[in-house]
């Protein structure tokens, strides 16, 4: 509140204030009478949402990667997602052990990161945590 001379804008501030309460209460009874969900529900789902989106980025990068070195020793792996992918990549460093050195923890890792983007996909964020 200003102390000023004027003793109306003192007024309109305090009903200004006592509206904002007022509103805040209702918001509060409202959310709790019909089970709203809290702003920081959706933030964590925004949140969830987000991350999976960063998952499915860094696949795409892995494979890219697996990609490029298979091409690198004149490997040209076939279009296709998931486990057709990885099906080709196999196929191809099947016989080139120093290759499937290289190659094969990048799978591994490119197929742990597919499955837990896709349980966030699935799941809550609550019921995502397995630690």
């Amino acid at each position: 509140m200003r102390l000023s001379g004027n003793n109306s804008e003192l007024h309109r501030e305090q009903r200004g204030s006592a509206a904002a309460a007022g509103a805040s209460l209702t918001r509060a009874v409202i959310r709790a009478q019909f089970s709203l969900p809290t702003p920081f529900g959706s933030i964590l789902t925004r949140t969830l949402v987000a991350a999976r989106t960063k998952l499915v980025h860094i696949t795409t990068d892995l494979s890219n990667q697996i990609r490029g070195l298979m091409k690198t020793f004149g490997l040209v792996v076939p279009p296709g997602k998931g486990s057709k992918f990885q099906e080709h990549v196999r196929e191809l460093v099947i016989d080139r052990d120093g290759l499937a050195a290289i190659v094969v923890p990048l799978l591994e890792a490119w197929r742990s990161i597919r499955l837990r983007a896709a349980r966030m996909r699935m799941g809550s964020p609550t019921a995502l945590c397995t630690w």
